[in-house]
């Protein structure tokens, strides 16, 4: 079993979730007063705290426990018509500076002179929340394994070898913050699972069930709802992640 937690540490610890907003604020904050004092025209800035949560089960064992936290903030500014960019891992006003200098730095070392005019944009603020019936995060773990365990069970065949399941749930704060008084706050929260089963049987292809509907623009053999005998020369397996981490292995047999 692979248990893994991590917490991005700073000196004051983690930031507890009902001051999770007013930290991302005076940091943001922060920064674009700093960005200002050194000169920059315009300047804002991007805070984030995200967190990560993965349960996994493999033929009635626990495989996989993880738990992540991080956090950060982005500083862009624009000094004599050049971009800069820093960021830094402490979601402090201290490290919301730090950012904000350097990124101050980064522009001034890109040496244009000419001004960039921004388009003129109207003060706003605004919010966005994922609903949700309930919070991911909130589930326990038990509850997490069981179900788990109870998918695994479905899986159960004399022909399975390997049965998998799993759990992930993700969640991401952000504040964005700008000198032209633009403040938006957004929190995303997604879960999913995912189950996986390895059949062995010589001669054998097992089936995709419940394939009650062919699609007439795709014609490939999907060996509908029942096995079927059949010699296998190659094999393509398709492995999907959340945020796009595909994977696709094909394998043949040896001559």
């Amino acid at each position: 079993m692979r248990v893994y937690q991590f917490r991005h540490q700073r000196a004051d610890g983690i930031v507890a979730a009902g001051s999770v907003l007013r930290t991302m604020r005076e940091a943001c904050a922060a920064a674009v007063d700093a960005a200002l004092g050194a000169g920059a025209g315009y300047a804002d800035a991007r805070a984030a705290v995200r967190r990560s949560q993965s349960v996994g089960t493999k033929n009635g064992r626990v495989q996989t426990l993880t738990d992540s936290e991080s956090e950060g903030i982005g500083v862009r500014v624009l000094v004599g018509g050049a971009w800069g960019f820093a960021s830094d891992r402490r979601l402090s006003p201290e490290g919301a500076r730090d950012a904000a200098l350097r990124a101050c730095g980064f522009a001034a070392a890109a040496g244009r002179t000419r001004p960039r005019a921004l388009a003129p944009v109207e003060a706003r603020s605004g919010s966005y929340r994922t609903p949700v019936e309930r919070d991911p995060f909130a589930v326990p773990l038990d509850e997490k394994v069981a179900l788990c365990l109870r998918i695994e069970e479905s899986l159960r065949h004399p022909d399975v070898k390997v049965a998998e399941a799993s759990l992930r749930a993700r969640s991401e704060r952000k504040l964005f913050l700008s000198s032209d008084g633009i403040e938006v706050d957004q929190e995303f929260v997604e879960c999913g699972g995912g189950m996986q089963a390895v059949s062995i049987r010589d001669g054998v292809v097992h089936p995709t069930i419940n394939y009650t509907t062919p699609d007439p623009d795709c014609d490939l053999d999907y060996v509908p709802n029942a096995a079927r005998p059949l010699k296998v020369r190659h094999a393509i397996s398709n492995s999907f992640g959340f945020g796009g981490h595909n994977c696709s292995l094909v394998v043949g047999a040896l001559e």
